[in-house]
């Protein structure tokens, strides 16, 4: 029964392996000229050749991919993809469901790794190995999640968290998948972050003083770029 249920799940993942070797094979171009027909409308792309220094932001709509687009200290070295709302849950889909996701395929393939089931690490001997394989084949070496500091961004994040702890592991596990922490508060030129202690049945973090005067940040597009 355990080599019954093996097969049965090497079987599914078939069509997952055959669409991440598309997307290493596809990948090998390095252009994104490839890759118009399927990008979110709104998407930015990183123009320098040298990939390994770029980073690929995923953000939460076009209104915050705009703000992340003119935040750009170089244009060359960072591209935005805005989301279109929620991501797909994965908990119960196998790689062959997330590989039909259309969002979800979008990210790994413009990232050009591939996911767990084939990647571009797959004939790897040890972790270097791996490692310089990633550093010459990735299109980006950063992939920052950066959605608003409330419910919806916070799904967002954890959705996308999961899909590449659950798919793409190797992604996490060699360092390319990072999360912005935009400031919730500002108060007398002090930012105060979500993850920053919170004063007891209170939404105010250790250090404000909700009597005075302070500014609230819903996301993104409330900062300004040198934030």
């Amino acid at each position: 029964l355990d080599k019954l249920n093996y097969l049965a799940e090497s079987m599914k993942s078939l069509s997952a392996i055959d669409k991440a070797q598309k997307i290493i094979d596809d990948a090998g171009g390095r252009g994104v000229y490839k890759l118009k027909g399927e990008i979110a409308n709104g998407f930015a792309d990183a123009t320098a050749p040298d990939r390994w220094n770029c980073s690929l932001f995923l953000c939460e709509g076009l209104s915050a991919a705009g703000s992340l687009k003119k935040g750009r200290k170089d244009t060359r070295y960072n591209a935005v993809m805005p989301l279109r709302g929620k991501v797909k849950n994965v908990k119960d889909s196998s790689a062959d469901q997330a590989m039909d996701n259309k969002e979800l395929f979008t990210i790994f393939k413009l990232i050009g790794l591939g996911i767990d089931v084939n990647n571009v690490t797959k004939d790897a001997k040890t972790p270097e190995e791996a490692y310089e394989l990633i550093q010459r084949y990735t299109r980006f070496s950063k992939i920052v999640i950066a959605t608003d500091a409330d419910e919806d961004g916070y799904a967002i994040r954890n959705g996308l968290c999961y899909a590449f702890l659950k798919f793409a592991r190797f992604i996490i596990d060699f360092g390319l998948l990072y999360v912005i922490e935009s400031p919730i508060f500002e108060q007398n030129g002090v930012f105060y972050y979500p993850s920053d202690p919170v004063i007891p049945g209170t939404p105010f973090r250790v250090g404000m003083d909700p009597n005075k005067h302070y500014r609230r940040f819903k996301g993104l597009t409330r900062n300004s770029p040198s934030i």
